[in-house]
């Protein structure tokens, strides 16, 4: 079977930090998205699960260089975007540097992830029917585990409601102690509240 080159932005790489190093084809991270993930890991206006996850693949890619490339972001490739008159941002400079990728290596078959809508839809222009999303809700489980050290904890128990935002009504939320497998509490999101 043919092996495929996969080039995740941010939102995907997010969405799959446990299994990126399971995947047999060849991966392609590029430096905006690297960038991302050092913004995302301090960031105040994160959700702390978020956080956890993006200093948890940034531990694991450092950990496993040799198990992706580093695409370097340069800003001669917005000239890809130019003709789009797209705005130069973060998610511009993703998709110019993926597509240079692409026009750099035209033997390869390559697939674009990402779950950003605005994204996917911008880069169907200059990927056609090569970009996906990671998970649909056909993947949905249920719940959610976060990792969080005492600080965060007791920022989530103070005010828990910025924490249900992007859960499903009935979606349980599995609470551990920062990096360990100990399970302080599980609630569940009512969509207004948890329980």
């Amino acid at each position: 079977m043919k092996t495929m080159t996969k080039i995740y932005d941010t939102s995907s790489l997010l969405l799959i930090t446990d299994d990126l190093l399971q995947s047999k084809d060849k991966i392609v991270i590029t430096s905006i998205t690297l960038k991302e993930l050092e913004r995302i890991k301090t960031s105040a206006n994160k959700d702390t699960s978020v956080k956890y996850t993006a200093r948890k693949l940034l531990r694991l890619l450092d950990e496993n260089p040799e198990a992706y490339i580093c695409y370097i972001y340069k800003p001669s490739m917005n000239k890809w975007l130019e003709e789009y008159n797209l705005e130069i941002n973060d998610d511009a400079k993703i998709l110019a540097a993926a597509y240079d990728y692409k026009i750099n290596n035209p033997r390869e078959e390559i697939l674009f992830y990402t779950n950003d809508l605005a994204l996917k839809k911008i880069t169907s222009i200059f990927f056609k029917d090569k970009v996906t999303s990671i998970i649909n809700d056909d993947d949905y489980t249920g719940y959610i585990n976060i990792y969080l050290s005492e600080d965060e904890m007791a920022s989530f128990y103070s005010n828990p409601l910025p924490f249900g935002q992007n859960l499903k009504i009935n979606q349980y939320i599995n609470i551990y102690e920062n990096d360990s497998q100990n399970r302080v509490d599980t609630l569940c999101w009512t969509g207004e509240n948890f329980r």
